[in-house]
């Protein structure tokens, strides 16, 4: 709980001030890792780089990116044609950073992303479209409000333009969409990621609530919270040593010390 992860910051972040170590013992305290978002072949870097930012400012901890060799070229060529266009100053991140603070999964294929969740008991849902011609849900495609996020899930958002591909499709426990009432008929990628993360938390935190009496704010072990702030600490001192100008050799062995202090999170088995 936030009071027993609080009790421990003293030994975590000695030598950080005191405002910040309480920041960070918030954001570790409120992190979901039951709830998942995969990313499939996106070929905007923008739009993968805003999903990053918004999963960090809602709390979601584990982000998996399944990129094969056509969207990674895809990838250097936009950012190789942003730096181009302005080349009296670099284009900074969408992500601000905010990635450094999640779990971010890297796979060449489905098969191998869905392999890693399969292996922490998630399921997996693709995000699909309303039918176009329709005013109701198509009876095999739930709704976003009707998705069980006591069990662990992963949400899966395809590509801007082909959408989820048949892999994906094909090795998935179903479809989920985003009911909509006005004329458009789509979202832009980060914003219906958005809409889902900040949902799927909110109804998995409070399916916590129910059974475990109140006053949840993650789905995280106190075990757990502790190595996560731990992990945000070690961040924390990497950037103000490299502020002060410590050498390469220096964060690398800190950069080490992170990885081996960071294993993987455990999700919650509440709902099994």
């Amino acid at each position: 709980r936030t009071s027993w992860l609080e009790g421990r910051g003293g030994m975590v972040g000695a030598d950080l001030l005191p405002q910040r170590l309480a920041r960070l013992q918030r954001a570790a305290s409120h992190r979901v890792s039951g709830l998942r978002i995969v990313l499939d072949n996106l070929s905007d870097v923008g739009n993968k780089a805003a999903v990053l930012r918004t999963a960090e400012s809602f709390g979601i901890l584990n982000v998996h990116i399944i990129t094969t060799p056509n969207t990674a070229a895809a990838d250097h060529a936009a950012h190789r044609q942003r730096w181009l266009k302005n080349t009296r100053r670099p284009v900074r991140s969408v992500t601000t950073g905010a990635d450094k603070w999640l779990k971010v999964h890297h796979h060449l294929t489905a098969q191998e992303c869905v392999d890693e969740l399969r292996k922490d008991a998630f399921r997996l849902l693709c995000a699909k479209p309303e039918a176009p011609e329709q005013d109701v849900v198509r009876s095999d495609v739930v709704p976003l409000h009707h998705v069980d996020f006591s069990l662990a899930t992963a949400l899966v958002f395809g590509n801007e333009k082909c959408g989820v591909s048949r892999d994906m499709s094909s090795l998935s426990d179903g479809d989920f969409t985003i009911p909509m009432v006005g004329l458009t008929e789509s979202l832009n990628i980060s914003v219906a990621a958005g809409i889902c993360m900040h949902w799927g938390r909110l109804a998995r935190l409070e399916a916590l609530d129910r059974v475990r009496g109140g006053g949840v704010t993650s789905d995280m072990g106190g075990e757990d919270q502790v190595v996560l702030l731990e992990h945000y600490a070690s961040i924390n001192r990497l950037e103000k040593e490299r502020k002060a100008g410590i050498g390469r050799e220096e964060r690398k062995q800190i950069q080490e010390e992170m990885a081996t202090r960071f294993p993987s999170t455990r999700t919650s088995k509440f709902a099994e």
